[in-house]
């Protein structure tokens, strides 16, 4: 059985078997695929005459192909509702952390802790804190570790 396989900008948009006159205008072109490409067609993209497997997609919902580069790349319309979801993310888990610290903050802790102690997981709240002014936030974060 013979399969055809539409593209466009590298991209395989249709699968079909037969072709009708005239059925696909604003094409590309057309080439052969073989059958078990065909079954599962959307893991693949055809450029410079071969059918390449896509790698993994790291952010599906919003990642765009890169037909040019043959890679994953942050879509420009959807990056600002990426970085506010990733600021969101980043904010669970920095509240997270410092809800789970509180307890450093009792009168008890001195006691407890130390004073050297208690200042280390004074040092490191502040540093959850201050995360918002790293560079390559919020994308790249270095978190800091609590204390032991």
């Amino acid at each position: 059985m013979i399969f055809l396989a539409q593209i466009q900008d590298t991209k395989i948009t249709c699968i079909t078997r037969e072709l009708y006159e005239g059925q696909f205008r604003e094409v590309d072109f057309m080439v052969e695929i073989p059958e078990h490409i065909a079954k599962d067609f959307n893991n693949y993209y055809y450029k410079n005459g071969e059918f390449k497997n896509y790698p993994e997609n790291p952010h599906k919902e919003y990642y765009s192909w890169d037909s040019i580069n043959e890679k994953w790349g942050l879509s420009d319309d959807l990056y600002e509702i990426y970085l506010n979801d990733l600021n969101a993310e980043n904010n669970v888990k920095r509240a997270q952390a410092l809800l789970n610290s509180d307890w450093t903050e009792l009168p008890s802790a001195l006691q407890r802790l130390g004073e050297a102690k208690v200042t280390e997981w004074q040092n490191y709240r502040q540093a959850l804190r201050d995360i918002t002014a790293q560079t390559g936030y919020p994308e790249n974060i270095v978190w800091p570790q609590a204390p032991d």
